[in-house]
């Protein structure tokens, strides 16, 4: 049975927060938000990427998603990790054949 997409979603999330011992690096503070960099919408090739992912506090994943808030991320994403943008959007755009089963097997694995 092939998984759920929201189930892989909700997975990608858990890895995300173990990867980032739950701290938003970003900001500081405790952290609760899983963010995709490149977004998810981009398709299979990159949503449930490891290295898609950061963690956010909530207030500063709602700022984010504001046109200043995206303005001040974009600049630190790109000063602390420089080039990882397009190479996340090279990744995305990429022809890629994904396998769901797969796909749920590493992020399992990931937890344990």
């Amino acid at each position: 049975m092939k998984p759920n997409i929201k189930k892989l979603d909700k997975l990608w999330g858990e890895c995300i927060a173990k990867k980032f011992y739950g701290k938003d690096i970003w900001k500081g503070g405790v952290a609760s938000d899983p963010h995709h960099i490149v977004h998810k919408s981009l398709g299979y090739a990159i949503r449930w990427e490891l290295e898609n992912g950061i963690l956010l506090a909530h207030a500063n994943h709602q700022y984010l998603h504001t046109s200043p808030g995206q303005e001040e991320f974009s600049i630190w994403f790109e000063k602390n990790f420089p080039g990882k943008y397009e190479k996340l959007l090279l990744q995305a755009h990429s022809i890629k054949k994904v396998d769901l089963v797969e796909v749920e097997e590493t992020l399992r694995r990931y937890l344990e």
